[in-house]
């Protein structure tokens, strides 16, 4: 309840509310040069985008993507066209760039 009056009280002056933990979230981007919603932010994918943006990493055409996942062609597009919206990328070369260093990354752990 303290939490929500302090919200209310920030509003009605005109400001924003951020909670503490999104607020830190954004500062730790801030300082590591990542800005929230962009490039970086990776988990605002849904876990079917996330496997068809991993296996855009891997190499995969949009052919193989519906292959392998059981799904149809256009249904692959339409992810594809969510994350680059999402993601705020330019171009699908852009994305696909993207796509390769994060699996570089995530297999290096």
């Amino acid at each position: 309840s303290e939490a929500l009056i302090k919200a209310v009280r920030k509003i009605l002056k005109g400001g924003i509310y951020v909670s503490d933990s999104l607020n830190e979230k954004l500062l730790m981007n801030a300082m590591h040069g990542k800005k929230e919603g962009g490039v970086s932010s990776i988990d605002i994918l849904s876990d079917r985008e996330l496997e068809v943006f991993e296996l855009m990493g891997k190499g995969k055409s949009s052919a193989e993507i519906a292959e392998q996942l059981h799904l149809a062609s256009k249904t692959v597009e339409t992810y594809r066209s969510r994350i680059k919206e999402k993601m705020d990328f330019k171009n699908s070369t852009e994305m696909i760039f993207h796509a390769v260093k994060w699996v570089e990354n995530e297999h290096k752990l």
